[in-house]
């Protein structure tokens, strides 16, 4: 059972060539627009993230993120959320609470909460308190998918979607703090160096 974000295929690499760009992000993770994505917001994620990893059995969980990769993970997920928010803007999409509650009860009701919950925090970093973010992003990558291919297949809808999101996230443009890289575009995440991504779970 997966449950992910979709990943954007290649398509253009992204240049940023922002003056003043570090005053920019004095104290933030990172900038989207003119939205600041502070440090604090990132490190809270994490630090959310780990005690309810920590809370986890032992014997169910084979490996957990670094610390490392959890701050990229949530790094991601806070910008796409605000990347998300311009894509449905434009194209006069909106996702309500109560689609995203009923959205995650189905998923829970298909795969088990504890076993979703699980996964979304060793495989995604996403602190309980924060499922419904997720759901959100997933949702309004669905709805975005409908909007801008009606009539294709689900491989056309993907594809549509990767060139929209990756049109969005170079017209708001993208600043990440250099300690976790660049943003990807077309990746829909941060392209770090060469940094360790999980450890064996604590005996």
């Amino acid at each position: 059972m997966k449950i992910r974000v979709l990943a954007v295929t290649a398509i253009a690499a992204l240049t940023l060539t922002a003056c003043g760009s570090g005053q920019q992000l004095s104290g933030a993770a990172a900038v989207v627009g003119d939205v600041r994505i502070p440090q604090s917001a990132v490190t809270d994620q994490v630090s959310k993230a780990r005690a309810d990893i920590e809370k986890l059995p032992k014997d169910a969980v084979q490996q957990v993120p670094t610390l490392v990769l959890l701050g990229a993970m949530n790094v991601d997920r806070l910008v796409l959320d605000e990347i998300l928010k311009t894509a449905l803007s434009k194209k006069t999409v909106t996702v309500t609470p109560v689609e995203i509650s009923t959205f995650r009860d189905s998923i829970y009701a298909q795969y088990g909460k504890d076993a979703v919950q699980q996964q979304l925090l060793t495989q995604n970093g996403v602190p309980i308190e924060s499922v419904d973010d997720f759901m959100y992003e997933i949702l309004a990558q669905q709805k975005l998918m409908a909007v801008l291919a009606p009539s294709g297949d689900q491989n056309a809808q993907v594809d549509a979607l990767n060139k929209y999101m990756a049109q969005t996230s170079n017209d708001v443009g993208v600043q990440l703090s250099p300690r976790y890289g660049e943003w990807n575009p077309n990746k829909m995440m941060s392209a770090a160096g060469d940094i360790t991504l999980s450890v064996q779970a604590p005996k």
